[in-house]
């Protein structure tokens, strides 16, 4: 079993639907397991810790460059725009960084 399979085997420690910003998620399990997968091969960012809206991830390779940094922030802030409010701030920091955590409201 691979980390980014782990929103399609346990759905409820991912992302419960009990938890109150789950209304604003339209992402399937699948979505964010193909998305994972993305991520771990393109930056080698694995799954660290998941307990309904929060998820960290630990990034091997975080994208040190202007390009990579700018499409990793953007795709942070398309996936999470609860904690990347600011896909420019977020590639001046955030994306470049060896973790990233994440949250939904």
């Amino acid at each position: 079993m691979a980390h980014y399979e782990l929103p399609v085997l346990l759905p409820y420690l991912y992302a419960n639907p009990n938890w109150f910003g789950h209304g604003s998620r339209c992402l399937t399990p699948l979505d964010d397991a193909a998305l994972l997968r993305r991520w771990q091969e393109q930056w080698g960012a694995q799954l660290f810790f998941a307990t309904g809206p929060y998820v960290e991830l630990v990034v091997d390779r975080p994208p040190l460059d202007p390009r990579g940094a700018a499409q990793a922030a953007t795709e942070l802030f398309a996936y999470c725009g609860d904690t990347v409010q600011d896909a420019v701030r977020a590639g001046n920091g955030m994306a470049r960084s060896t973790m990233w955590p994440l949250w939904w409201d």
